[in-house]
């Protein structure tokens, strides 16, 4: 009888030797894992089966990763079962972990993820370095030291050969960084609803480096037909706000949250407000509905109005253009004893006459 324990153990042994090589499991070594499916994670060794006198002894159950897999029927007086239990647990990298939840996967070497469902960190045979914390169906793919704290329907990848590393989505939901590096979106997101081409709008920073958006809903940074190239871009909220670039060169250009509004010029800004659009270098516009396409240039439209005929446009560089209902001019703070004037549609011409008495 000892003879015939002593005997499966060693069966035992030589069959846990012959599917992990050095810790490894066989089939997955540097030549072939181009391949060969990994599934380290859900992959678990049988356990030893119990013993009984004169009966049947049960086989242990295997555990890897999300699953067990039940072990081998002993026969005989007294039996040893083994198993190969396959668990539901996705394909895991070289020194990579998806570690608790359900359905997550680490495809890319030394790649974590913390937890939650149906998330993926890297892809296989990329030594990507990325992290997913949790949450729901977020991804980091054909990146590297990229990182997704959690939320939902978040990614991080490229769809050329431009790197993407060292970016950052905290959270929120359907949030995109593509084809740029040390980006990053700190929550908020998009919309499930889809536009009118089908596609779901995202938040999103698409073709370029050291950009944030810092919250808001469907905003965008990025190139004109998918273009790479700027960096520096900042937009810090708001709703369906877009920085697009069409030239590399363009640099540093911040949108400051308000809804609708749109910045090209290099260096430009838009500080807030609607339907606003700063295309020159170096402009600035704010408030709604003003425009301008002329270098070094500023536009403020406090009137307003949505309509086409509201619109406030620049008509030359370095303009100063301001629509208002009235304009208070005084000398010192506060708003008592002091030197003051108002300007207004009715006095304006006041204003005027006096000009061209000095001329």
């Amino acid at each position: 009888m000892p003879q015939m324990i002593l005997g499966l153990l060693c069966s035992f042994l030589a069959v846990l030797t012959d599917v992990t090589e050095g810790g490894k499991f066989r089939g997955v070594n540097q030549h072939d894992r181009a391949t060969t499916p990994r599934t380290l994670q859900g992959m678990g060794m049988g356990g030893m089966g119990g013993m009984g006198m004169g009966g049947m002894g049960m086989g242990g159950m295997g555990m890897g990763g999300d699953g067990m897999g039940g072990g081998g029927m002993g026969g005989g007086g007294m039996g040893m079962g083994m198993g190969m239990g396959m668990g539901m647990g996705g394909i895991v990298g070289e020194g990579s972990i998806a570690r608790a939840g359900r359905m997550n996967a680490a495809p890319g070497n030394y790649c974590a993820v913390g937890g939650g469902q149906r998330n993926e960190a890297g892809a296989i045979d990329d030594d990507a370095y990325s992290v997913i914390g949790g949450g729901y169906s977020n991804s980091c793919v054909w990146g590297s030291e990229n990182t997704i704290s959690g939320g939902k329907d978040n990614s991080i990848s490229d769809k050329s050969d431009s790197d993407t590393n060292f970016d950052t989505i905290s959270g929120g939901w359907y949030n995109a960084i593509i084809d740029g590096s040390s980006s990053v979106i700190t929550g908020g997101g998009g919309d499930a609803s889809t536009d009118k081409d089908g596609k779901v709008e995202y938040n999103s920073i698409d073709g370029c480096d050291t950009s944030t958006i810092s919250g808001g809903k469907k905003n965008r940074i990025l190139g004109l037909g998918g273009g790479s190239g700027g960096s520096g871009h900042t937009i810090t909220g708001g709703f369906e706000n877009t920085i697009a670039y069409v030239e590399e060169s363009e640099t540093h250009i911040v949108l400051s949250g308000g809804s609708r509004n749109i910045v090209v010029g290099e260096h430009a800004v838009v500080a807030g407000g609607d339907l606003n659009w700063a295309f020159g270098p170096n402009s600035l516009a704010f408030g709604q509905n003003a425009a301008t396409n002329y270098e070094h240039s500023m536009v403020v439209n406090l009137i307003g109005g949505v309509d086409k005929e509201d619109i406030l446009l620049g008509t030359q560089d370095g303009e100063f253009l301001v629509s208002a209902e009235s304009f208070l001019f005084q000398i010192g703070n506060g708003n008592d004893g002091i030197e003051s004037i108002e300007l207004t549609k009715t006095n304006i011409q006041n204003l005027r006459t006096a000009l061209e008495e000095e001329e």
